[in-house]
């Protein structure tokens, strides 16, 4: 879950982040620090300061994350999500990243998708 092209609070952070062995993780898309849980799986708990270096970290992006994959009309798990939202690049790089338009229906259109009588 680590981005190379992120920089972190201190020297300490980023060696851990790079070793696999460790369980500390940063999840670049949500700018979300974390331990994890040991369970086999991806889940991990948030930590809100640096353990070494004991700098508060940035606030986690999940809320607006969401939001915005939600004003555009898709799902989390929806494989048209736009690439820049699919990495740091939506937050880091604002200014680069073309806000796609939400998906239209066709005028008389109905949630399943059947066209008005």
């Amino acid at each position: 879950m680590h981005s190379e092209s992120e920089s972190h609070c201190c020297e300490e952070m980023l060696r851990h982040l790079s070793n696999v062995d460790m369980p500390v993780t940063y999840c670049g898309k949500f700018r979300e620090y974390g331990i994890e849980n040991g369970d086999g799986g991806t889940s991990y708990q948030l930590i809100a300061y640096c353990p070494w270096c004991g700098t508060k970290l940035p606030a986690p992006l999940r809320d607006e994350w969401f939001d915005v994959i939600e004003a555009l009309g898709l799902e989390p798990e929806d494989t048209r999500i736009p690439v820049p939202y699919q990495s740091e690049k939506w937050w880091m790089h604002p200014e680069t990243v073309a806000a796609p338009e939400p998906e239209h229906r066709p005028t008389g259109a109905s949630e399943t998708g059947e066209r008005g009588k």
